[in-house]
């Protein structure tokens, strides 16, 4: 690419937006806000639950678990400490509660 070339950010937000690609500011902080709406640090911390745990799993795994944790009346969540806390209790004979 040569020097002359290069775009400014003004000329190329303005060339963005030609086609509908501009990013705008206020959409983009109400869907941030909107992911975290729901998180609350009292709840958390109410609950005990204020660690993130996190993994891939194969597919249909999760369809399979949230629907034994409805069936259950729990979330998911909560379903999932009850089946690792029995995995681990099965497999060192004790458990963490």
């Amino acid at each position: 690419m040569k020097d002359e070339e290069i775009f400014s950010i003004d000329e190329a937000k303005t060339k963005w937006a030609v086609h509908g690609l501009a990013p705008q500011s206020a959409p983009v902080r109400a869907r941030r806000k909107g992911l975290t709406k729901g998180v609350d640090g009292r709840k958390l911390r109410a609950t005990g639950r204020n660690q993130q745990f996190n993994f891939r799993c194969r597919k249909g795994l999760k369809k399979e678990v949230d629907r034994a944790a409805k069936k259950a009346g729990l979330t998911t969540a909560e379903w999932m400490e009850i089946a690792l806390e029995y995995a681990l209790k099965g497999r060192n004979g004790e458990g963490t509660t």
